[in-house]
């Protein structure tokens, strides 16, 4: 084959194509910073110069001082605040604390708290925020949180507070049963006698209140006011036995209406005055087409229930025989043989009398 002509070109060596050999290459011109330059819109108004507002240098802000905490003040630990806080009591925080020590999470303290009141671990379990998907598994997951818990210590703890609870309970039941039974009722109603109209009036004639005088004297003064209309007279204003009656004094033993007993009504006492015992003898007032009626609890029931709490003998004792011995029953025996004898032999009798008749053949 016919070889390439060379070029014309020289032939490099080595040396002469290494970097600090090669040819330096030439450096472009850097661009020239790019400068912002208010864009006249393209529209056929020529521009306008406005001049520039100064810019306000940025107010400096004043540095944050911490003020000292107070000597036994706790330190500020953080600003975050959370939405919704949930509210617990004194005692649910406790109980929280307490769960959180011995191991429990709320869930399963909140599981105890709600067994020991109701005793059904299912509804329990499912109330104290368990998800389960229907009643087997509620079930289930129950039964094994209760066998997990059931000799816990907060169990233990919550079952002494519970028992506590139940004894004042009972202390405040009983103390309430004790004030009924031994309550007055005479503080709630009362049956009263005072003096009747005609005890302490004038020569014992109907004796009036102040006001029903003056009605009566008013009626008086019109009718005699139409009696001179009419030409005719009528008599002197009668006053009877006068005024000043009060029901509240007692009977006047010579007064000759009553004998000496007055009159007799039943008196209802201010309820919002009534004493803690007679208050639980209280239950209510009930207003009629008869009248006002107050109804007051018997006393009996609550006396039977200390009584049976305090195992008191209030029924007499019965005496029952639960056999007998062989003699007396053969007493009865002849008892009873006898007395058939007897009625036999009066029954003959009375045969052959009504034989004699023609009665009997």
């Amino acid at each position: 084959m016919p070889r390439k002509p060379e070029s014309d070109k020289p032939a490099m060596s080595r040396d002469d194509l290494s970097p600090s050999k090669a040819p330096a290459r030439a450096r472009k011109p850097a661009k020239p910073a790019a400068v912002n330059v208010n864009k006249v819109p393209s529209s056929k108004k020529p521009a306008t110069t406005e001049a520039k507002k100064p810019v306000k240098a940025p107010a400096k802000r004043k540095p944050r001082t911490v003020k000292p905490a107070a000597k036994g003040a706790n330190p500020k630990r953080g600003t975050t605040k959370i939405k919704n806080p949930v509210k617990l009591t004194l005692k649910e925080r406790r109980a929280m604390e307490m769960a959180a020590f011995q191991g429990l999470d709320a869930r399963q303290a909140k599981f105890v708290d709600l067994w020991l009141v109701t005793y059904d671990a299912r509804e329990s379990y499912r109330e104290a925020g368990f998800t389960c998907k229907n009643d087997n598994a509620a079930s289930a997951g129950a039964s094994r949180l209760l066998k997990k818990v059931k000799h816990h210590p907060y169990m233990q703890a919550r079952q002494v507070e519970l028992f506590a609870r139940t004894a004042d309970v009972q202390n405040q039941l009983i103390a309430t049963y004790h004030a009924a039974a031994f309550a007055d009722p005479r503080e709630l109603v009362e049956y009263v006698r005072g003096c009747c109209r005609h005890c302490y009036g004038i020569g014992f004639k109907w004796q009036f209140r102040p006001s029903e005088m003056e009605r009566r004297r008013d009626q008086y003064e019109a009718a005699k006011a139409e009696a001179k209309k009419a030409g005719e007279e009528i008599g002197e204003f009668d006053e009877l036995g006068g005024t000043g009656y009060d029901s509240r004094k007692a009977p006047n033993y010579d007064c000759p209406e009553c004998d000496g007993h007055g009159e007799g009504r039943a008196l209802f006492k201010d309820t919002g005055n009534l004493s803690p015992a007679a208050l639980t003898l209280f239950e209510g007032v009930k207003e009629g087409k008869d009248g006002t009626e107050i109804k007051v609890a018997s006393q009996k029931g609550y006396r039977d229930t200390l009584a049976k709490l305090y195992n008191m003998n209030v029924e007499p004792a019965v005496v029952v025989n639960t056999g007998i011995s062989e003699e007396e029953l053969e007493k009865i025996l002849e008892i009873a043989q006898a007395n058939t004898e007897k009625n036999r032999e009066a029954m003959a009798g009375r045969a052959e009398e009504l034989a004699k008749i023609g009665i009997v053949n």
